[in-house]
């Protein structure tokens, strides 16, 4: 056996691999038109656990993670570079050195070579002809030195993983910053800026560890699946086992720097072919876009936009393992041992994790919520009201906790806030319940909305609420809007409505969600006589839907419109004049009309397609 160090991989499946030669396909700057921009702020994916995307909003915070580091580049490198030709090192303003992540450490499993040239490997075949880590070999508590976007990365996969019942105690990795070529080009690796991570393997809560060089276990394979789909909500590029001769013993992550953080899906289509049932040997061909347009409708891949949100859309469904996924080979398809302690209970998930295949916890309850205001409370020096009700009070707090805190704003306390809240010295959070699983049919629907709808037309009352839950009842927003109807909860208060089991009880959440739509009618068959909308009209049932978004926009709309002389007789007129013209309306504020107007073209467009199911 060769123990020197080896200028080429060679076969993964022999006894032992070569730790000091780490070599890497084409990554993130040899591509630089070929990644997806995530220009939109929110997507509503319903149906998963609640996984971040760490694309909508990424995050870099110097200082949030570990120290400074005094590293520095060489100047430059000829390290794996085609012909010795050398490269100009990057600077590496802001890396920092980081022992943990969310609580959670590093363990290096890579191997090293000694001053006498020896080989130290980290990983090796054992007796029942899997790998395993070299106990000898094992650096714990590892410091890596990172730029904060990767560790950002890091915290949002942690988070998921916690999110989707995988909760993990430690990162097998086999390295990060390191000056060099991608092998046998002269293109740098990312990992010379400072943005990748290499993970080689997971250890669990109750101590099971999952190595990558085991993707041809059937049982192991499953979790790296889900693992490897929530590394593709955290990370731009992932490269991972699809390769079987550069990366079977590791996933590669990193940001994509030097492409404006852009996720790679020019990487990821055997993964996504994978699952979607497809060989993942393939790109992207008109079976997979046909595969995507099927999983999420016939503009799934009509642009760049929409194909990057049917790929994150996929990425959660993965991570909820609402999929099997085996191994090619050897077939082995026992499922996965429960990964807890022996004789310890099972970990607890965080708020808002799944606790069965496909189902949510309610992070609205009053119960968790009155924990926040309690939480916000003691580590802020505020006085909420610690009352369980989600006002706009408590949504600033958490935006100021969530600001001081380096995290993404957005006024919601999900697994990584409340990971934070935990760690700034929030006592324990309360376990939430369980909300009913998965969508519910169209003619149960139509069997509870035909009790209540009188003469409001059935087809638009299935549009709303396909396009505001998706037909989940345990739908929810950031600010508690619950149900079918995603009711608010100034809503339910003004009207003295018990708000929380419109994500339980869906004969109450659809007789709440109907006298809501009602209201809306009333108020619009006023506005329909002042302004002459026809009713009954596509133009009134889109001011319908209007006042669902903002109750004075219709009134303040159609005013403006008089006001310069144009009729709002038609709804292709209204559309045309807020949405085509781009005409912003002073009395709204900063709130923009268009947003209104095309959330309720959405749902003018679904309500058709109901009427189209309803009358065949």
């Amino acid at each position: 056996m060769n123990t020197g160090v080896r200028t080429k991989w060679f076969n993964p499946r022999s006894e032992f691999f070569g730790a000091a030669e780490m070599p890497f396909e084409l990554e993130s700057d040899q591509c630089l038109n070929c990644g997806l921009f995530r220009k939109e702020s929110e997507f509503d994916f319903g149906g998963s656990a609640e996984l971040t995307d760490i694309l909508i909003n990424p995050r870099s915070q110097p200082g949030s993670y570990g120290k400074a580091s005094s590293f520095r580049n060489p100047t430059t490198t000829t390290d794996r570079c085609t012909g010795g030709v050398a490269r100009a090192c990057p600077t590496l303003p802001g890396l920092e050195e980081v022992s943990q992540v969310s609580g959670i450490g590093f363990e290096y499993i890579g191997g090293w070579s000694d001053n006498n040239n020896k080989q130290h490997h980290g990983i090796m075949k054992t007796g029942s002809g899997k790998w395993g880590v070299v106990e000898q070999n094992r650096l714990r508590n590892r410091v890596h030195k990172m730029l904060p976007r990767a560790s950002d990365g890091l915290a949002t996969f942690i988070a998921n993983m916690t999110s989707v019942s995988l909760p993990i105690e430690a990162i097998l990795t086999m390295g990060s910053v390191y000056c060099r070529c991608i092998s046998n080009t002269t293109i740098l690796s990312n990992h010379s800026y400072g943005d990748a991570i290499d993970i080689g393997g997971l250890r669990f809560v109750g101590g099971r560890e999952v190595l990558v060089a085991n993707s041809g276990d059937g049982a192991d394979r499953k979790l790296l699946h889900r693992a490897n789909a929530c590394l593709r909500l955290s990370f731009a590029t992932v490269l991972d086992y699809h390769d079987p001769t550069r990366h079977w013993d590791h996933f590669h992550c990193d940001t994509n720097i030097l492409n404006g953080g852009e996720r790679r899906w020019d990487v990821a289509w055997p993964f996504v072919r994978e699952s979607l049932g497809l060989s993942p040997k393939g790109g992207w061909d008109k079976p997979t876009a046909n595969a995507l347009r099927q999983f999420a409708g016939v503009d799934a891949v009509k642009d760049k936009p929409t194909l990057n949100r049917t790929l994150s859309k996929l990425f959660m469904r993965e991570a909820n393992a609402q999929r099997n996924v085996s191994a090619p080979a050897p077939a082995i398809t026992a499922p996965a041992p429960a990964i807890k302690p022996a004789g310890a209970p099972a970990p607890q998930p965080a708020p808002g994790s799944m606790t069965r295949k496909g189902c949510k916890q309610d992070l609205c309850s009053p119960a968790y919520t009155r924990w926040v205001q309690q939480s916000l409370n003691q580590l802020l020096g505020l006085r909420l009201t610690e009352n369980g009700y989600t006002d706009l009070n408590t949504i600033n707090a958490i935006r100021t906790f969530q600001a001081k805190r380096g995290l993404a704003v957005d006024g919601s306390v999900g697994p990584i806030t409340r990971q934070a809240l935990l760690a700034a010295g929030a006592s324990q959070a309360p376990q939430p319940k369980d909300l009913p699983c998965g969508p519910t049919s169209g003619p149960e629907l139509a069997r509870l909305l035909n009790k209540y709808r009188a003469d409001i037309p059935l087809h638009f009352l299935l549009g709303w609420i396909e396009v505001e839950s998706g037909r989940r009842i345990d739908s929810s927003t950031y600010i508690c809007e619950r149900g079918y109807f995603q009711i608010h909860p100034a809503q339910s208060k003004d009207r003295g409505w018990d708000h929380e089991p419109l994500s339980y009880d869906p004969d109450y959440s659809i007789m709440r969600g109907v006298q809501l739509v009602r209201e809306m009618v009333q108020a619009t068959e006023k506005l329909a006589a002042k302004y002459g909308v026809p009713r009954g009209s596509d133009a009134f049932w889109g001011l319908v839907k209007m006042f669902h978004w903002i109750p004075s926009a219709p009134a303040k709309i159609l005013d403006h419109m008089i006001s310069r002389g144009r009729s709002p007789s038609s709804w292709a007129a209204i559309m045309n004049y807020l949405v085509n013209e781009k005409t912003r309306i002073p009395a709204l504020g900063n709130w923009n009309p268009i947003d209104g107007a095309k959330n309720a073209q959405k749902t003018l467009d679904k309500a058709e397609e109901w009427r189209t199911l309803i009358n065949q």
